[in-house]
């Protein structure tokens, strides 16, 4: 997820510039990292973009790239929920050492 908001800025600025090739890129990569999280809702927009004529679907790619920022957003927070819930629990622990997460993993922007 460290690597999303790169992600995003990137398909958004394919979408201002009416990159069609460069947005089917930033989607499909999207769209592999989501599905790797089983994130299946944010996955299918990631999809969606991935496919969309731009030229013809401008603006259903922008509607769709808000809605993907948004379900990031989510997956952000619950990530960084079960990441918390996991270290104060204990459940870390393995063998006297704490697994460590990379805070840069569930922050950050979308």
């Amino acid at each position: 997820m460290s690597e999303s908001g790169r992600l995003m800025s990137g398909i958004r600025d394919a979408i201002a510039a009416r990159d069609a090739d460069g947005l089917a890129r930033g989607a499909h990569t999207m769209r592999g990292m989501l599905r790797s999280l089983s994130a299946n809702a944010a996955q299918e927009l990631a999809g969606m973009l991935q496919s969309l004529d731009l030229e013809s679907n401008r603006q259903q790619a922008e509607v769709a790239c808000e809605l993907l920022a948004q379900a990031v957003a989510r997956l952000k927070v619950e990530l960084r929920s079960l990441i918390d819930e996991v270290q104060s629990s204990g459940l870390g622990h393995r063998s006297g050492q704490r697994v460590s997460f990379p805070a840069s993993a569930a922050d950050g922007p979308p």
